[in-house]
């Protein structure tokens, strides 16, 4: 039989799976395992956080992309806390490095091993699934199971987290741990955004893992961010799920290039490269030394041992995995041990073993066309393969096989590789051909057929579109022209994104970030003068100097601008870059890309130069964030005179800034209200809150009930911070005790101002401008609650005033003003001085009777007063029915701004004494008269409302035809006005009739006839409508009346009499006078001839019409007060 290729080379058994947590810990790991640089790092960071003394973290996710050997980094650090001591100690000795392997046997110390649950996720419940894993560890490290540890338990979030609780306990017993590893973690997170599954879980575990005493480790496998999964739910939820992943330290997991081929060649096993294959890799190694593949030490020899793959197919393979398309080390590792056409296999098994072929890029293409091209199509690769497949059709119509493998290699190269800077170079290209076969006259034809061209800027090949635009020529004049043009250079160089202090952020609660620009140094004055305002902490100012300055101009730049930084609200640091020519020259030339891309208007008919055009610009931003990012690297940092040595990671750079300029920022943790701008969910939680805060002080959560957004803002503002604390039983709001609390310092720095400044209000804006700034940096979602948290726990020492006014305590309003304008809102230290205190307590014992609260000072007994008059009814605080002395008094009160002006001057005045120069400077006398004054002001306004209140309940039982005596019964009056509602015609007479329907089981249904009767509510009545209520009311009631007994005509027949009058004698009231009578035949005959004998006596008489009416009401007056006797006498019996 004869021998192929495939029977010189092999491919691991060990690659040809993927790995599982669950199953492979079981089988050895470590043998063969390739410990790459990204694996290294991985595992040492998670070493050194979770040994940590002062705060180690122990939750982790490792993100990265599918196949990318995350899990078989798992199971290694699994294996480092085994059950099996040996595997212990085999796997250490992976890592060489003597400091590397002292972190390790340290961090994951172990006395009979820790308990390491392996989990693999799927879409269901990862409650449930966490918990029978965890049994089964449990099994398998005791023998015996602990009596603490109930295994049989019902599998709920409750009793996970109790099982863990107890696990942690007995494991502390032997100084292990619990390794909890959730691989494919991303499909519970679906199943918990499409489900609405318990998401919460792994952030309960995160926080336990994080606080525990214990060695725990929780690692969770991902392909991307936690809050990723969460894209389809409400900014809430997403908000919900971003506080999970916080819990969290994230350890992106891509290997690079170079680690790809340290694992090809691990994979592969087979003869080694012979002389040619050597040549061939270093000739390639030496090609690609500029790119970016991660490191390219030991290039040539990493090659090598990719054999029998071209050492330019082998650079591809890891690029080309991780497009969408592929699937990372995993579709590599397909790759080789596929049996599709076209593959690696298939190579192998049709080459001859005496063969020195190798597979080469122009058989990966073919690979790729036949078995991806579809999924590479709907890519967005697929552009690009398209114009090659094009490319490739030209090429076969006029070339041999050598066109075309340039074709293919050059495309693919192309494609895939120009994000790593892999260039399908001459040399490159030349490496694919044989020794006897001339590359430059393959470009050369290819170059003429319009199929390839030379892209002198890249030193590269490229696939020709086709253009009659020398895009060179043009560059070189744009470049000309845009020479030393600050502007235009800073305005191509690419935004960066801000640079957060992570560290302090997760310390404080509190996202701050810094801006970072790119200025020169004679642009350094205007920049600092006109671009940092709205700055959210800082702002990171690199410095950049033309060729022909030096270092020290810069030193005399930033000097130039130090007192205009003092001057500022934020921190400025100004960055030394080592190298800014580079980064500028690149920025020139985009600027130059830009300008021609802008003013040449033949590029409109020639799309092939566009897209070249656009492809350069692009490239140009990607060089110059390249080079943004070695830039940073090695830029020295000055801060008020400290400079920072240089450092890769900015973020540790400003929490540090963060923490010296915001040192006095209190630790609040609530992402809803820590900022600047909240959102309309947190201001209406914040409102609630607050409210409660005021009607609920001494409750636990201030009575706020369940989980609302409210409740989370209290644990975070009271509970954590303690503000509110039990103090006698019952929970008080004071300041937390601990001398050296940031809001401790607050709250007293806050009460000291106002002392200092007792003499006038300070409004809420002022504070909020004061706490924003250094030292505090306090949010604006936060500054509001704090604000008034300390005015309440302060109130009978600070005057509060809304909108100009003094008020006795905050209400709804006062909070949403202060929401809306903080400028509306103002408070003022109150202090009793050296003002009169006899006169003021005996002000104070006035409401002795009224309130339990029975401190002497001058803000309570100034919130009293106004308190009661504020209480009073509306048309008590309008009245002129009143003494001109109570209305003096009432006005003041009504009107004061100010408790001190109100009590001692404003008063006194109102009754008519003199002030002295000093507030409360009263004549003895007038000392003694005024608590006494005070008072009766205060029972004349309380008398006249209930003589308000009389008058009106009077004049609604008159025109009703009642005494004030009388009960009246409001469901019959109710059924007397349903009888002849809608008969009237009359709108203000049905409304009045609406109101005697609703007046059934109404206790405000004198108010509502009287609100009626004067077509105005009655809180807003003046004394004229008082009157004018009275009177309508007798008119509404009169003609509800004579509806009512028309009503009763037509419904009956002969015999039937009624009569509905209004008489004005004896006092001259008006009064309503409504009889009615069914008679008989003979009494109606007896009534017609006793009408003919009165008729008969008054023409006797001589009577005109005035004294016919007034016999006719004496009559009728008389038979209606004989009729209320008669009612009375029943009512006695």
């Amino acid at each position: 039989m004869t021998k192929s290729l495939a029977d010189k080379y092999n491919i691991n058994t060990r690659y040809q799976r993927s790995a599982r947590i669950d199953t492979d810990w079981k089988n050895d790991v470590v043998s063969g395992y390739v410990l790459h640089g990204t694996a290294r790092r991985v595992i040492k960071r998670i070493a050194e956080q979770i040994s940590d003394s002062k705060k180690p973290q122990k939750s982790f996710t490792i993100t990265g992309p599918y196949g990318g050997g995350k899990s078989s980094l798992a199971l290694i650090i699994a294996n480092l806390v085994s059950l099996d001591e040996q595997t212990q100690k085999q796997t250490l000795k992976i890592f060489t490095d003597k400091e590397e392997h002292k972190l390790l046997k340290n961090a994951f110390s172990s006395s009979k091993g820790w308990v390491t649950i392996r989990v693999v996720g799927s879409r269901t419940n990862p409650t449930e699934s966490i918990h029978a894993a965890a049994v089964q560890a449990i099994k398998t490290r005791f023998k015996k199971i602990p009596k603490s540890l109930d295994i049989e338990k019902r599998p709920n979030h409750k009793n996970l987290m109790n099982l863990l609780d107890n696990l942690n306990e007995e494991l502390s017993k032997t100084n292990d741990g619990i390794m909890l590893i959730i691989d494919e973690m991303g499909k519970f997170l679906e199943y918990a955004a499409y489900e609405n599954g318990d998401i919460f879980i792994f952030q309960e575990i995160a926080e336990k893992f994080n606080r525990s005493k214990n060695p725990n480790l929780f690692m969770g496998i991902l392909h991307q961010a936690i809050g990723e999964y969460a894209k389809s739910l409400n900014k809430l939820a997403q908000e919900e799920w971003g506080k999970i992943q916080g819990r969290f330290l994230d350890l992106p997991f891509s290997v690079g290039i170079d680690e790809v081929l340290s694992l090809i060649g691990q994979a592969i096993e087979g003869p080694s490269a012979n002389t040619q294959q050597k040549n061939t890799c270093q000739q390639v190694a030496k090609a690609v030394k500029n790119a970016s593949l991660g490191t390219t030490e030991n290039l040539s020899s990493k090659l090598y041992e990719c054999i029998p793959l071209h050492p330019v197919t082998a650079l591809m393979l890891g690029p080309i995995s991780r497009r969408r398309f592929g699937q990372n080390e995993r579709s590599i590792f397909s790759f080789l041990t596929s049996g599709e056409p076209n593959s690696l296999n298939h190579f192998l098994r049709n080459e001859l073993s005496t063969s020195k072929n190798i597979f080469t890029v122009d058989l990966l293409w073919d690979y790729l066309k036949i078995n991806l091209e579809p999924l590479i199509l709907s890519s967005p690769d697929g552009h690009l393969w398209s114009e090659a497949t094009e490319a490739l059709i030209r090429a076969e119509k006029k070339g041999n096989n050598n066109h075309l493998k340039i074709v293919k290699a050059v495309a693919i190269i192309e494609i895939f590789g120009k994000q790593f800077g892999i260039r399908p170079s001459k040399e490159i290209l030349e490496s694919l051909l044989d020794e006897d076969t001339n590359i430059k006259s393959i470009l050369k034809d290819l170059e003429s057929w319009t199929i390839v061209v030379y892209r002198k800027y890249l030193n590269a090949w490229g696939l020709h579109a086709g253009s009659d635009i020398n895009l060179e020529e043009l560059l070189q004049i744009s470049s000309s022209q845009v020479q030393n043009t600050n502007d235009l250079i800073i305005q191509n160089i690419p935004f960066q994104n801000p640079v957060i202090a992570k560290q302090h952020y997760h310390t404080t609660g509190t996202l701050r970030w810094f801006e970072i620009y790119f200025v020169f140094t004679n642009d350094l004055q205007y920049f600092i003068s006109t671009k940092s305002s709205k700055i959210n902490a800082g702002q990171m100012i690199i410095v950049l100097k033309k060729k022909e300055e030096a270092r020290e101009d810069v030193h005399d730049a930033i000097r130039s601008v130090t007192n205009l930084t003092k001057q500022l609200d934020h921190p400025v640091l100004f960055g030394f870059p080592e190298n800014d020519h580079q980064l500028i020259q690149e920025a020139q030339e985009l600027s130059a890309l830009e300008k021609i891309k802008a003013t040449n208007q033949k590029l409109t008919g020639d799309a092939v130069a566009r897209k070249e055009l656009n492809a350069r610009i692009n490239n140009a931003k990607i060089v110059i964030n390249q080079t943004i990012k070695t830039l940073l690297d090695v830029t020295t940092w000055v801060f008020t005179e400290k400079t920072f040595p240089k450092t890769s990671s900015l973020s540790n750079l400003a929490s540090t800034v963060c923490d010296d300029v915001f040192s006095k920022t209190p630790v609040i943790k609530n992402e809803l209200i820590n900022r600047d701008k909240v959102s309309g969910v947190a201001v209406a939680a914040s409102k609630e809150l607050l409210e409660n805060m005021f009607k609920r002080p001494n409750e636990l959560y201030f009575g706020i009930d369940k989980f609302p957004p409210s409740k989370s803002m209290y644990l975070s503002l009271f509970r954590n911070t303690k503000i509110h604390q039990i103090e006698n039983h019952d929970y008080v709001i004071k300041k937390p005790q601990d001398p050296n609390d940031t809001i401790a310092q607050i709250w007293e720095e806050m009460i000291n101002f106002l002392k200092d400044n007792k003499h006038r209000r300070v409004s809420f804006n002022e504070l909020f401008l004061k706490w924003s700034k250094p030292p505090y940096g306090i949010r604006q979602g936060i500054i509001p609650i704090l604000a008034l948290t300390i005015y309440e726990a302060h109130r009978e020492e600070l005057a509060l005033f809304v909108d100009d006014l003094f008020v006795p305590d905050i209400d709804d309003y006062g909070i949403s003003r202060l929401f809306k304008d903080a400028n509306s809102i103002a408070v003022r230290y109150v202090e009793l001085a050296a003002f009169g205190k006899e006169t003021l307590r005996k002000v104070s014992d006035i409401f002795a009777d009224r309130t339990h609260n029975q401190k002497e000072s001058v803000l309570e007994v100034a919130k009293r007063i106004v308190q009661y008059v504020l209480d009073l009814k509306p048309l008590v605080k309008r009245t002129d029915r009143i003494s001109p002395q109570a209305i003096k008094f009432r006005n003041s009160v009504l009107n004061g701004k100010d408790p001190y002006d109100l009590l001692f001057q404003d008063l006194p005045q109102a009754y008519g004494m003199t002030v002295g120069k000093q507030l409360g400077d009263l004549d003895k006398k007038d000392a003694e008269r005024l608590p006494s004054l005070i008072k009766d002001s205060l029972d004349e306004l309380k008398s006249v409302e209930i003589r308000f209140d009389q008058e009106l309940k009077e004049a609604v039982y008159s025109a009703l035809g009642y005494n004030l005596t009388d009960n009246i019964n409001t469901t019959k009056l109710s059924e007397r006005a349903q009888r002849i509602q809608g008969i009237s015609g009359d709108f203000s007479l049905e409304a009045f009739i609406r109101a005697l329907i609703d007046s059934k089981d109404n206790k405000n249904w004198i108010t509502n006839l009287a609100s009626l009767a004067a077509e105005k509510p009655v809180a807003n009545w003046f004394d004229l409508d008082f009157d004018r209520a009275k009177y309508e009311m007798y008119s509404l009631v009169s003609r509800f009346k004579r509806v009512e007994n028309h009503v009763l005509d037509n419904s009956t027949g002969k015999g039937i009499f009624s009569l509905s009058t209004v008489t004005t004698l004896n006092e001259g009231n008006p009064k309503e006078v409504n009889l009615s009578a069914q008679l008989e035949e003979d009494q109606i005959k007896k009534v017609e001839n006793i009408s003919k004998e009165i008729e008969l006596l008054l023409e006797k008489a001589k009577a005109d019409d005035q004294i016919k009416l007034g016999v006719m009401s004496t009559l009728l007056d008389d038979l209606k007060t004989k009729e209320e006797l008669i009612k009375r006498k029943k009512k006695l019996n």
